[in-house]
């Protein structure tokens, strides 16, 4: 952001009038020692520490160390007067110079860098506190819950198909719908978090999903099945607001760790719906409820669970380090941007579709064997559709660490060999997925099948 810009060049200025300062004082107490003055010292948050250097007596080595001490102090002077060199007026969050760590700090004391926008470079999974690690967990579980209710027909296919009265081939034309229309969303929410701020575009998600789920109850058809599923399926988009939101959040040291993590949880959802929406129609059948009436009150409950949580994600969050972004364009802090714009230049960086072509091999497997999991073991395995579910959902179980190693290895290929490092780290994972899922299909048996799964 442009003001992040400004207040950094700021920041180095002063730094540069200060070291300046510094070094004459240095001469003048050298001149009079009759020593050589040390050179400007290191840039912020590297002690200085006394140089290796041809000393002849000890009188000589003393006169260096102690000068190194001053120098030291002179630092430290220079790091607290830099501290307040950044503007940060406006801001919904303020962040201070910490000595003891020597870097800037949130109230909760998460080290945060002003080079990058005051994003932090810490995870720490058991803090909430605004506005990182508060956007950290509201990322995911956003992410969590939009998938719980995108594949929440999966786990129910098996007995919705009999009541319906659907055959294989209507079955798979339902599961394209589902996913077809989060592709469109997906290339209207990415520029509209540069516009609206990712809180808002999640917010809205979820309450079109909310929505959405709540008409799942009346589909009578193939036909109108599919048509709400494909609504449902624009929810899908929540993954852009997700990656987006923790990007603005966290360096780029750690950011694919970050983006891993939130994703990977996020998608553990597509597990989670396998567990949870089944246990809801048992527990409606075991109430009462004929297996049709019992599927289709179960969709209520996540329907109204998602619908609270977006009002909660949109007034206990943020959208970015400073605060939200429309109050900050509008105040001039942070340069406005239109959809528009941002469309415009994601769209022409062939970077962005060479990656995209491996995203939707990688994560369009996985949305197809979400979809097809449950109906698969139940009509390969001949088992109830309760165990079929349950099996199903050890797929979408695996998001719990999978993602997150993955994005380990990323920033380890990036710190290593940059953006190619990445690209060989998603194409060695693509290899092993398809490698994997060729030879889950050949299993006869349960256990194996589950092992390779």
């Amino acid at each position: 952001m442009k003001s992040h810009v400004d207040a950094v060049e700021v920041h180095e200025e002063k730094r540069v009038r200060v070291h300046t300062k510094h070094t004459s004082t240095v001469r003048v107490r050298s001149a009079a020692r009759g020593v050589r003055p040390p050179p400007p010292p290191p840039a912020r948050g590297v002690a200085l520490t006394a140089r290796a250097v041809r000393s002849q007596d000890t009188f000589s080595a003393t006169i260096i160390t102690d000068m190194a001490e001053v120098a030291k102090k002179e630092e430290t002077k220079v790091d607290t007067e830099l501290a307040d060199e950044v503007d940060q007026t406006g801001w919904a969050y303020t962040y201070v110079w910490n000595p003891t760590k020597d870097s800037y700090t949130t109230k909760g004391g998460m080290l945060v860098s002003p080079a990058e926008g005051f994003k932090t470079s810490q995870i720490n999974l058991f803090s909430f506190e605004r506005p990182h690690m508060r956007g950290f967990h509201y990322a995911w579980l956003s992410f969590f819950m939009a998938f719980v209710c995108w594949f929440s027909f999966a786990p129910l296919m098996p007995i919705v198909r009999v009541d319906l009265g659907l055959n294989l081939k209507q079955v798979a034309t339902v599961n394209i719908a589902s996913v077809f229309s989060t592709v469109f969303a997906r290339f209207i929410m990415g520029p509209l978090c540069e516009q609206w701020g990712p809180k808002r575009c999640q917010t809205l998600l979820l309450g079109w999903i909310s929505f959405m789920v709540f008409l799942a109850p009346t589909v009578s058809n193939v036909a109108s099945l599919a048509i709400v599923r494909c609504l449902i399926g624009f929810g899908g988009a929540t993954f852009v607001v997700t990656q987006y939101w923790s990007s603005m959040l966290f360096t780029k040291d750690i950011v694919g760790l970050a983006n891993a993590t939130t994703a990977g949880w996020g998608n553990l959802g597509g597990g989670v719906t396998q567990n949870i929406m089944i246990a809801l129609w048992n527990i409606f059948k075991s109430a009462g409820c004929s297996e049709e009436q019992a599927w289709r009150v179960s969709f209520i409950v996540p329907a109204v669970i998602v619908g609270v949580f977006s009002l909660i994600l949109r007034f206990t969050s943020d959208d970015s380090p400073q605060g939200d972004y429309m109050p900050l364009m509008k105040a001039g802090i942070i340069e406005k941007k239109t959809a528009a714009q941002s469309f415009k230049g994601g769209f022409w960086n062939p970077n962005n579709w060479l990656l995209g072509v491996q995203y939707a091999t990688c994560f369009g497997v996985e949305l197809h064997v979400n979809n097809w999991a449950a109906t698969y073991f139940k009509e390969v395995f001949e088992v109830s559709p309760t165990a079929a579910a349950n099996m199903a959902s050890v797929f979408g179980w695996m998001n719990l660490f999978c993602r997150s190693v993955g994005g380990f290895f990323s920033d380890l290929g990036n710190k290593h060999y940059g953006m190619q490092g990445r690209m060989w780290a998603q194409t060695l994972g693509l290899i092993g997925e398809g490698l994997l899922l060729i030879i889950f299909s050949k299993q006869q048996t349960i256990p194996l099948a589950m092992v390779v799964l």
